[in-house]
């Protein structure tokens, strides 16, 4: 969608979901809840943005699924600790700064170091890719451990692969509708039609076709 969208390329995962969020998401391009994001990781800001989203919603990611409302929350309350992730990460990186330690400073408290540390923050935002990018982290180094061992969760693990191919394919659909309108007329096509006739992989196109 961005090599489609300005031709960009990016080199790793931060640089791709900043111009996701500039090129596809600011523009709304993309459809709920994959256009979710917060502008900043300054903590007023992004608190204000997930309050606006959150609305009257009272649940969270405690709750187990069971309908698009408590969908809705438990999307908003990982948008909430994705940031809180992010900005926690951003504010380690600024205390191992050049600027930070000039300051003579160990913390946040001085006025000071918190204007350089929100200024840094405000260039920082949280979107799909970079929530994508965490979630793929905790699946490979956190949960291919604790779900392979000790109790048996083989029922909620199925669920969640289902649930998986569900945002998956929604996610596909909507990304390819986007690409073919950006792309020479028929381009798409003969793409999903080469795709559809050499390629390896056991899985079907038709999540492509549009």
């Amino acid at each position: 969608m961005i090599a489609a969208s300005s031709g960009s390329k990016q080199e790793n995962h931060t640089a791709t979901a900043r111009v996701w969020q500039a090129d596809i998401a600011e523009k709304k391009l993309i459809p709920y809840p994959f256009s979710l994001y917060l502008s900043s990781l300054v903590v007023s800001k992004a608190e204000t943005e997930i309050a606006i989203y959150r609305g009257s919603n009272k649940f969270s990611l405690n709750d187990r699924s069971g309908g698009l409302e408590v969908a809705h929350g438990g999307i908003v309350s990982y948008l909430k600790g994705t940031h809180k992730y992010k900005r926690e990460e951003a504010e380690r990186r600024i205390q191992n700064s050049k600027e930070f330690k000039a300051l003579k400073v160990d913390n946040f408290r001085k006025k000071i170091a918190r204007e350089l540390r929100d200024k840094t923050l405000d260039r920082g935002q949280v979107n799909f890719l970079i929530q994508a990018f965490r979630y793929r982290g905790k699946a490979h180094y956190r949960d291919s451990i604790f779900l392979s061992y000790g109790d048996n969760h083989i029922d909620s693990i199925g669920q969640l692969i289902k649930d998986l191919n569900t945002v998956a394919l929604g996610f596909v659909r909507a990304a390819s509708y986007y690409c073919s309108v950006r792309v020479e007329r028929g381009t798409w096509d003969l793409f999903v039609d080469d795709i559809n006739n050499n390629t390896r992989l056991s899985l079907d196109v038709d999540a492509m076709k549009v």
